[in-house]
């Protein structure tokens, strides 16, 4: 790594100062991923006092079946997360989640399903873990949906587990970034086993990522979801791409605008509420106006694990893509760097992103960016890079017309609308 890059992970704002914390005995790792190299973390624990911690997402495994275009996780190991690791974390998480009473699990990979056996025995003891803690525990897997079999809808329903499911579309869109390893594309798969993945969880999300090289395919593939039966969908624009042609923009915008011109008109005819993410942020910042002064939950009240135990601020940090010994807060075996922690604890992207947030009126869209992804992309965590605010800048837009206009010419659709955003239950 350049010593540019080695700098800039040192996460301390200037204006910090870094609290002293008392001298222990230093817990030591050797990290596979940094070559072996020793790490020591100077706190025995991590101090809560100021924040809980109350959510993981863990890697259960780094196998994986797809070699999707994006994929932020790098170089995998093929490892999966042992068994007592599995239950250390549960220990970590309903430890230092202090007094709060509900706590959440995200599992993810690789592909969650490739571990499926250590699922099948580590998820029943962790919920019988935490009921006898009383603690109310919400377990979600993202999963690429392509080995989703009967078994696994069994087991799910029976342990209530939710599910995220990774899928970007129409089969050409799919077919083009989400490939097997051996070049097949996956659509077809995936929809073979869509049956299965809603008799498990019947409000599964659609997450797609959006690249600039299928963006001209977005309605078509929101069409496509609605189509197939989801009631919530979530449109996630890619980090690492290149957003700055001025055509690739201007499809955005169109494209964007007949998604949710088709939305609004399908939510009429089902007479029914239809999770649409980024509408629904974005009226939710109307209605609730709040100044971005934190970060999202990375290194606050939300660690990643990875397959070796160590906690990162999320997961996305813990990849094989430019990791870094600063950028570990510790382990579920012990041991952990509080000092580190209270750098995101701290961060304020208004005052110390290198973008101009602070007067940017449409941070409500973006929230202020990803701080993991501004590291993989910018080796820099406060730096989320012109090309990411660009995109945003027009969904923004896009949606500040819509909802003007809507109001305007459709006042009891939108009323009925205000009142399913506040209301809904699934």
């Amino acid at each position: 790594m350049s010593q540019t890059a080695q700098s800039s992970a040192t996460l301390t704002p200037p204006r910090f100062q870094r609290h002293k914390t008392p001298e222990l005995s230093a817990c030591r790792y050797r990290v596979d991923r940094l070559e072996g190299q020793v790490i020591e973390f100077p706190d025995a624990e991590p101090d809560i006092s100021r924040m809980p911690i109350t959510h993981l997402d863990m890697d259960t495994t780094e196998k994986c079946n797809l070699r999707c275009s994006y994929c932020f996780k790098g170089k995998l190991s093929n490892k999966s997360l042992a068994l007592e690791t599995a239950k250390q974390a549960i220990r970590f998480l309903v430890k230092y989640s202090d007094r709060a009473r509900e706590i959440g699990l995200g599992l993810l990979g690789g592909e969650p399903l490739l571990a499926f056996p250590l699922l099948k025995e580590w998820i029943p003891w962790t919920r019988r873990y935490c009921e006898q803690r009383d603690k109310k525990l919400k377990i979600c897997v993202t999963t690429n949906g392509t080995v989703f079999e009967q078994n696994h809808r069994e087991f799910f329903r029976a342990w209530k587990v939710g599910l995220h499911l990774s899928l970007d579309g129409v089969p050409e869109v799919q077919n083009l970034e989400r490939k097997f390893a051996n070049g097949k594309g996956s659509s077809d798969r995936v929809e073979r086993n869509l049956p299965n993945i809603f008799r498990a969880w019947r409000t599964v999300y659609a997450r797609s990522t959006v690249v600039p090289e299928t963006v001209h395919k977005l309605l078509e593939s929101y069409k496509y979801f609605c189509e197939k039966g989801f009631y919530k969908v979530v449109f996630c624009f890619a980090y690492s791409k290149n957003w700055n042609d001025p055509n690739i923009l201007r499809t955005v915008e169109r494209q964007f605008r007949k998604v949710l011109a088709y939305h609004w008109e399908y939510m009429k005819q089902q007479n029914r509420y239809f999770v649409f993410s980024l509408l629904d942020r974005y009226v939710e910042g109307l209605t609730r106006p709040q100044k971005i002064e934190t970060i999202c939950g990375a290194g606050r009240g939300n660690l990643g694990v990875d397959i070796d135990g160590l906690l990162w601020p999320c997961h996305r940090f813990g990849s094989s893509r430019l990791p870094h010994k600063n950028l570990i807060l510790g382990s579920v075996w012990g041991g952990f760097n509080n000092a580190l922690r209270d750098c995101f604890l701290k961060m304020n992207p208004c005052e110390h992103f290198r973008q101009p947030c602070k007067t940017c009126e449409d941070q409500i869209m973006c929230l202020s960016g990803c701080v993991a992804a501004n590291w993989q992309d910018n080796r820099d965590i406060y730096d989320v890079g012109p090309e990411h605010c660009r995109v945003m800048k027009v969904l923004h837009t896009v949606c500040r017309e819509h909802v003007e206009k809507v109001k305007k010419e459709d006042p009891d659709q939108w009323n009925k609308y205000m009142d399913w955003v506040a209301n809904y239950q699934w």
